[in-house]
């Protein structure tokens, strides 16, 4: 696993909180910085604001207070309005869904992991390269023409994994990554996440599955069910806590 450099991070999440519409609190006052090439687990219980988060760090959403640093750069609705900034961070930060059909609409595979490429502009034969070598990584060769509706919940996550490999992100961000899938392929999952950690990639998961934390996180930031950051810190000093663990719902 990837050790945590002493430089500047990231990401850096100050003080942010957000709340949907007549729903209450998602996040309430989150702290953490990411550090470039580490594997972050978000770990919490379901309904503590996880996937709220993952969506504030992609830019679909955007904190009521509080703000988040990219590169030290302030990721608002004014910056994501320049196109430059836009197109930048979209090629260097991707994100993977829980619900793999939110992301998948197209009628074929293939359609699929061209989608991101061609939307870059990239010429034909390079966007051939970039789909054949996802098809290849993810092993779905055999689903090229298969319709992505059609998939098991396994296939398709394995779609949306290879949809966002072609535009060969820097920055991964995973929503309950292993939700739907069999052993087997939480197996499968867990090689490629350490894969991509190998190849110099930010992975960040937001997951409650314990044992897939304990096998790919290099920290984790623990989120209690008052959508707070309860503790940040490696897998030794949280996931042996069986208290602190039981108190966040974990256990």
């Amino acid at each position: 696993m990837t050790s945590v450099p002493n430089k500047l991070p990231l990401f850096s999440v100050q003080n942010i909180s957000y709340a949907y519409e007549g729903s209450g609190t998602a996040l309430d006052a989150v702290n953490f910085d990411l550090f470039a090439g580490e594997t972050l687990v978000l770990l919490g219980s379901n309904g503590c604001g996880k996937s709220t988060l993952l969506k504030l760090l992609d830019g679909l959403y955007f904190a009521a207070a509080g703000k988040i640093l990219y590169r030290d750069e302030e990721l608002s609705e004014e910056r994501f309005r320049n196109e430059a900034f836009n197109g930048q961070f979209r090629r260097e930060v991707g994100l993977v869904f829980q619900d793999s059909d939110v992301q998948l609409f197209l009628p074929s595979v293939t359609d699929e992991l061209a989608f991101a490429p061609l939307q870059m502009d990239l010429p034909g034969d390079e966007v051939h390269r970039r789909v054949e070598a996802a098809l290849t990584t993810l092993r779905i060769e055999g689903l090229r023409e298969r319709a992505p509706h059609q998939l098991s919940s396994g296939e398709k996550k394995r779609v949306a994994l290879a949809s966002l490999l072609t535009l060969d992100p820097a920055v991964w961000l995973l929503d309950e990554p292993s939700a739907g899938l069999d052993p087997r392929s939480v197996a499968w999952l867990t090689s490629f996440i350490r894969e991509q950690s190998a190849l110099g990639k930010t992975m960040v998961l937001a997951t409650h599955d314990l044992q897939l934390t304990r096998e790919v996180a290099d920290r984790i930031c623990l989120l209690n069910e008052a959508h707070q950051v309860e503790l940040v810190g490696r897998p030794s000093e949280i996931l042996e806590q069986t208290e602190l663990l039981r108190s966040a719902n974990l256990l």
